[in-house]
């Protein structure tokens, strides 16, 4: 089995991408056998179960003639396929103490081996493959290196800096690998048996900070490294105190933040500027997201409020220079801002002293979310996503109050009245993708989601307004009901029209005697017909099983919310019936 999991000599012009197209038959036929869903752990796991220390045996004899880093470059494939079989085996030798005694003189072996002789460029940028395999079997030896009981835990740093490196490999494939077991290290590591230091996490802190303003570190291992960091700085045992939670974030952040305004003048000449700046955007993101962590109820000053003050005018800089309709970068800055309102709602800015930033910052924000809404920008469900950030934050207990559905309103108004009127006077069909665009379904799930948040802070502010906020949106969800079926995102618009036809379904955090949620009613029964209509027809031509109990308690939801009225009497009711008894044969 060893000898047919190894790479064949033609496979020295492989390329370093699993699961890619192109590849031989060859290839395919050796991936699929290395595929560990078609049985290959489990005869593994047989086979060491059953032959105990005779299996490591067998294994440590393939690789005992390798001792540097020129035999391997000679004979590399021998030691691929024993680094691929055991970190494929490394499972059940965790699970069973007799297994690990067995194992432990060829693990140690090949961890010594592998951060000794695969340390030079030159062995990287060749030897791709078995840079893969390497990185793969340090992650499956976590539980041996990242524990203070086990002899392996000195060879901890040594590991870690060898991912680390291996995080700007060229081989996409390598690059995650090494990521992945760079977060489970470091992740194990600040644990309560860990061997991660305060020293070696400010030296892992200091180089990712430095790598993150280059471009040649692919972005999503970078940003899992980056994640792995701060969950280890707020979470994690290695720094009990506050302040030192607080440098160590700054530090990471730090440089981040500092490096956008260069790169910002630099994208005015060379286009691929605007990559890193959307790489360190995300990078950031990722701080602001895992770094929350560290705020304390007896903290009077959330630990990334400096750099939250430092970032704003920055991230205002990036958006006013024309960068928005670059997809990456609008992306990453709209995902960054919903990051900003989020942080800035946990920093409990609420004071006089900040109030006024965070209303500059709301006003600003809304207006961003609406231009790019009213573009259909890629970037415009990024957008609305970071407007739910805004709605929550206002409405939180320690928010500003400043919660209002103007946002909302506008952005209704956006949709179905102006491009609405846009899309009929050029003789085009009335489709959510000429709504919003091509991004049409997350978009869908963002807005309804918006007008969720409403209904649960303020139902109020929907009847309220004087454009017939109400109206538009159940017009959008009468579209998404013609239009969307069951892998598409209707549950959000039931959900919606359940909230708006029966507003107590939504736990809301207003009580104003119900006058605000009898209003909500009425308004929403004045398209009533056709809700139920819609409602009945989707079950009726098979939108889909699963779907059923969502329609069936949107139903509910319009019967129960007309019975139950306080006002006309009976006459909502009757009105009800009367939908029902025209809709059923029609549907």
């Amino acid at each position: 089995l060893l000898a047919l999991l190894t790479y064949p000599p033609s496979s020295d012009a492989w390329p370093c991408e699993e699961g890619r197209g192109g590849l031989s038959d060859e290839q395919e036929d050796l991936l699929a056998l290395r595929d560990p869903r078609l049985g290959l752990q489990e005869a593994l796991e047989a086979s060491c179960s059953v032959l105990q220390g005779q299996y490591f045996e067998l294994l440590g004899s393939s690789v005992a003639q390798f001792s540097d880093a020129s035999a391997v470059a000679a004979e590399w494939r021998g030691v691929e396929a024993v680094l691929f079989v055991l970190h494929t085996t490394m499972g059940g030798v965790r699970q069973e103490a007799s297994l690990q005694a067995a194992a432990s003189p060829l693990v140690s072996f090949l961890v010594h081996f592998v951060l000794s002789s695969l340390g030079s460029a030159s062995v990287r940028g060749s030897l791709q493959l078995l840079l893969l395999a390497a990185n793969r079997f340090l992650g499956s030896c976590t539980f041996l290196l990242a524990s203070s009981s086990s002899p392996l835990s000195e060879l901890y740093p040594a590991a870690v800096g060898f991912l680390f490196e291996s995080l700007s490999c060229p081989s996409p494939a390598a690059s995650a690998a090494a990521a992945k077991a760079f977060h489970q290290l470091v992740i194990h590591g600040a644990g309560p048996s860990g061997p991660l230091t305060p020293a070696l996490l400010a030296q892992l802190v200091q180089a990712t900070a430095a790598c993150a303003t280059h471009t040649q570190t692919h972005t999503q291992p970078l940003q899992l490294a980056v994640e792995a960091l701060t969950r280890s700085i707020v979470g994690g045992r290695v720094l009990g105190s506050p302040d030192q939670q607080q440098q160590y974030l700054l530090a990471l952040a730090g440089p981040m933040v500092t490096a956008l305004p260069a790169l910002l003048v630099a994208c005015q000449s060379h286009a691929a500027a605007a990559v890193a700046i959307a790489q360190l955007l995300g990078l950031i993101g990722q701080v602001l997201r895992f770094g929350d962590a560290a705020t304390q109820p007896q903290r009077s000053q959330h630990p990334l409020l400096p750099l939250l003050t430092q970032l704003w005018p920055v991230l205002r800089d990036v958006a006013d220079g024309g960068l928005l309709r670059d997809e990456a970068v609008s992306r990453a800055l709209f995902q960054l801002f919903s990051r900003l309102v989020t942080a800035l709602s946990a920093a409990r800015v609420s004071d006089d002293s900040q109030g006024s930033d965070v209303t500059m910052l709301v006003q600003y924000l809304s207006a961003g979310i609406l231009q790019t809404v009213r573009a259909r920008l890629s970037c415009s469900s990024a957008a609305l996503h970071c407007a739910c950030s805004i709605v929550e934050m206002l409405a939180a207990p320690c928010g500003p109050g400043l919660l209002s559905a103007s946002l909302l309103q506008e952005l209704s108004v956006a949709v179905m009245v102006d491009r609405l009127q846009e899309l009929q006077s050029q003789g085009q069909e009335v489709s959510l993708q000429g709504l919003f665009g091509e991004d049409w379904p997350a978009c869908v799930e963002e807005f309804f989601g918006l007008l969720q948040l409403h209904l649960v802070f303020a139902p109020h502010l929907l009847t309220s307004s004087t454009s017939g906020v109400v109206s538009q949106v159940l017009g959008l969800a009468c579209v998404c009901l013609q239009q969307c079926r069951e892998r598409e995102p209707l549950r959000a618009v039931l959900r919606a029209v359940q909230g708006l036809f029966l507003p107590t379904s939504f736990k809301t955090q207003r009580n104003d005697g119900g006058k605000g949620e009898e209003e909500l009613l009425l308004q929403s029964c004045r398209q009533g017909s056709q809700v139920v209509f819609l409602l009945l027809a989707l079950l009726a031509c098979g939108g889909g099983e699963l779907l059923v109990p969502n329609l069936a308690d949107s139903l509910q939801a319009v019967i129960t919310g007309c019975h139950t009225h306080r006002g006309c009497d009976s006459s909502l009711m009757a009105e009800c019936r009367s939908w029902f008894h025209s809709a059923l044969p029609a549907a």
